[in-house]
């Protein structure tokens, strides 16, 4: 029993070496290292949340490989293991990548569409923005186009939309 338990958990920590490895290769390729960051919504860092970068590629790389290699034998062929956990973990990891790039192209168009839907309304009722509106809005729009995550598009959306809503509620 003792041995089993032994040979599950080797697998269990060969196939996530294997696959936090394939996530890994999958950044070096691709070539496009993200840092993790916390960010504020104002200076006073009332409101806060924190990015993840890169890290998540290996993660996902290393939670698949687990999940793929766990029903595998391996006391027959231990290099189709490691390369079944490789490419698991370099599949996920690519897998995630085009899913977040996907969901950030939607969440900045999001974005255009907050901003051209206030701004009629703005015109509308004859409002001008204070320059200092303008000027948040400006690094607001500004820090959508660099973002990393969608989340944190939608987190800097919700402070789009919260100042736009603002100059337009006080004058209806």
């Amino acid at each position: 029993m003792e041995d089993a338990c032994r040979e599950i958990l080797w697998r269990i920590v060969l196939a996530a070496i294997c696959g936090c490895v394939g996530g890994i290769v999958n950044i070096v390729v691709n070539g496009n290292y993200i840092k993790s960051r916390m960010i504020l919504s104002d200076q006073s860092g009332i409101e806060s949340r924190y990015v993840f970068g890169t890290i998540k590629e290996p993660i996902a790389g290393i939670f698949s490989a687990i999940l793929v290699t766990l029903p595998m034998d391996v006391t027959k062929e231990h290099y189709l293991f490691i390369q079944t956990a490789l490419i698991a973990g370099f599949g996920s990891s690519t897998f995630l990548k085009s899913y977040v790039q996907k969901s950030m192209v939607i969440e900045a168009q999001k974005s255009s569409d907050i901003i051209k839907k206030y701004e009629g309304k703005l015109a509308s009722l004859e409002i001008n923005l204070e320059d200092e509106t303008k000027e948040k809005l400006k690094n607001l729009q500004m820090q959508v186009k660099t973002a990393v995550s969608p989340s944190e598009i939608r987190f800097y959306n919700k402070q789009i939309e919260g100042i736009l809503k603002g100059a337009t509620h006080f004058t209806s």
